[in-house]
């Protein structure tokens, strides 16, 4: 009896043992696409191997005599983990492949000056040009000689001739990898420039809204572009008081008389003078005569068709020393009994300009050139 119960006790043992051995799992493969996007946080360190990690899947193991069985007859099947959905990470943006930033300007008759880098040592031939700069921010080693008023910033800097007469010498001496000349100038200036290699800009500065395409190509040319749109914008809004308050009045006939120690000329609308009496509304009686050669904008005096076309106000304008220019155009108009046949001269509307706002394009005192004309000719 006792033999039995024993051999029926090594029986059991052997069975629970074969059980066991029957129900244990078969290794898993980990599923490759969880592993690509798990990152270091989710994965269980090998010492806690056998525990569930948080962020891990936990795969069920069978247990009972049946699924036991099961995996043993089906030998070489590997069990499979459940399918797990994973949301992948968007990559970090890639930033762009930056390109050669380009310095270019345009001249008014196409020539394109290109440059691989914004140039850092510039001369100014001319005095708007440099004043819309130091305005803009722009700094200058070098600026045209002249007598007008300047910026403290401009006034200290060395003078490198004047534009029709470059000093090379003083530009090569202050390094520039640019030189702005106004367009009036390129014929006489283009040759020589190029003979020394010194890179030179032809500026459009004639006309009034020449200006205002100057501070635009300016400041996007040297990243000032929002320093450039506010200063338009400021004129901008000036200019339009000025027409809005000239707008339904009767638009004056105009006489503009450009005077040397020499000679009085006529200047023409293609002037900068004669281009803001048109802006205004006013007929610019120099358009009306006709000439046997063609013309530019100042032309000789004909004070016959001047009586003719009989201007209501006269504009004058001097050149060289005004002192002297001054004092001849008041002879002139007092000695000679022809201007007392004309209009602008009975009504004493004969006004005097100031050169500082009219010899030339002001550059940003166009608008005071304007501001000043408006009250002349509409009281």
């Amino acid at each position: 009896m006792m033999l039995k119960k024993q051999a029926l006790l090594i029986l059991v043992i052997l069975s629970l043992t074969l059980a066991g051995c029957g129900g244990k799992s078969q290794p898993v493969n980990q599923p490759t696409q969880a592993a690509a996007v798990e990152t270091e946080e989710a994965k269980p360190d090998e010492k806690d191997v056998g525990e569930t990690p948080d962020n891990s899947v936990e795969i069920p193991v069978a247990s009972d005599t049946e699924e036991s069985d099961k995996n043993n007859d089906e030998g070489t099947q590997e069990a499979k983990a459940p399918s797990v959905s994973v949301t992948p990470t968007p990559a970090a943006p890639t930033a762009p492949v930056a390109q050669p930033t380009k310095f270019r300007l345009v001249e008014s008759d196409g020539t394109v000056f290109e440059r691989d880098t914004v140039p850092q040592r510039i001369v100014i031939l001319s005095v708007p040009t440099a004043i819309i700069m130091d305005t803009l921010g722009i700094e200058l080693v070098g600026i045209t000689m002249t007598s007008r008023t300047l910026p403290p910033r401009l006034a200290d800097l060395p003078e490198a001739g004047m534009p029709r007469d470059p000093n090379i010498e003083v530009i090569k001496s202050l390094n520039a990898d640019l030189v702005i000349i106004s367009t009036d100038f390129k014929q006489m200036n283009k040759a020589k420039m190029e003979q020394h290699n010194i890179p030179t800009y032809y500026i459009s500065n004639q006309l009034y809204e020449d200006t205002f395409k100057s501070i635009e190509i300016l400041g996007k040319a040297f990243g000032k572009e929002a320093e450039a749109n506010q200063l338009i914008r400021d004129m901008r809004a000036r200019e339009n008081q000025v027409l809005n308050a000239a707008k339904g009045k009767p638009a004056p006939k105009v006489l503009i008389l450009f005077g040397t120690a020499d000679s009085f000329l006529m200047q023409k609308s293609n002037t900068y003078a004669g281009n803001l009496v048109a802006k205004l509304g006013g007929i610019n009686i120099s358009d009306q005569i006709k000439l046997s050669e063609v013309s530019t904008g100042n032309i000789p005096l004909n004070i016959e068709q001047v009586v003719a076309l009989n201007p209501d106000i006269i504009f004058r304008i001097s050149h060289g020393t005004a002192e002297e220019t001054q004092q001849i155009y008041d002879k002139e108009f007092a000695t000679n009994p022809i201007w007392n046949a004309v209009s602008a001269h009975k009504n004493n509307r004969v006004y005097d300009l100031p050169m500082n706002l009219f010899f030339s394009n002001s550059g940003l005192q166009v608008i005071d050139s304007l501001e000043h004309l408006a009250k002349l000719m509409y009281p």
